[in-house]
């Protein structure tokens, strides 16, 4: 019901209600819907049926784990130091970490932590990003002189990590359909001094 206050649809709090209370009484559709995939795992039909034919004896294991809140992971700025140097950072400040196995600049955190408590964080050492997404800059095969664009942009992380990685690039601009989103890869871009 607080969902139909935060989207402005004051209209449908008691429909959405109505729909809740009749559910509610009838307690064999629960049963009908743990044997739907798509109720017991919160994945569309479409990327399930498509999981079963790719992995037909993992799928269920994909879809659980997909389910699992992402470990917070960081991208290393190397243009400020190394990534070892700055694990050592995190272990002065008692902060338990790994190094990540896909990507030479990523730190995996234990335990999600507030980013003012990481070293550097406020002088762009550090940036919190997926590891799968710090991939990206690498596969670029990024050259001095280079003009690139980086549509669907924000929040930035790719933009920050692409300039991080190729500072000589002729030039590189960074677009994104919400002027609102696009004010966070400015906020990026400033904290970690690039342009």
């Amino acid at each position: 019901m607080q969902a139909t206050v935060k989207l402005k649809k004051h209209w449908a709090k008691g429909l959405v209600n109505g729909v809740l209370r009749s559910f509610q009484r009838q307690p064999e559709l629960t049963e009908q819907l743990r044997q739907n995939p798509v109720f017991l795992y919160a994945h569309p039909e479409w990327l399930i049926r498509q999981l079963q034919r790719s992995w037909p004896d993992h799928w269920q294991q994909i879809l659980e784990q997909n389910n699992h809140q992402a470990p917070m992971t960081l991208r290393v700025n190397l243009g400020h130091g190394s990534r070892e140097d700055y694990a050592a950072r995190l272990s002065s400040e008692e902060i338990n970490h790994r190094l990540s196995t896909y990507s030479p600049s990523a730190i995996t955190l234990d335990a999600a932590a507030d980013v003012e408590q990481l070293p550097g964080f406020r002088q762009g050492d550090a940036s919190v990003q997926d590891e799968a997404a710090q991939l990206a800059a690498d596969l670029l095969d990024l050259k001095p002189g280079q003009r690139l664009l980086d549509a669907c942009a924000a929040p930035g992380g790719k933009t920050c990590h692409i300039l991080e990685t190729e500072p000589r690039l002729d030039q590189c601009v960074a677009l994104d359909v919400s002027a609102e989103r696009l004010e966070r890869v400015q906020e990026n871009l400033q904290r970690t001094g690039l342009s």
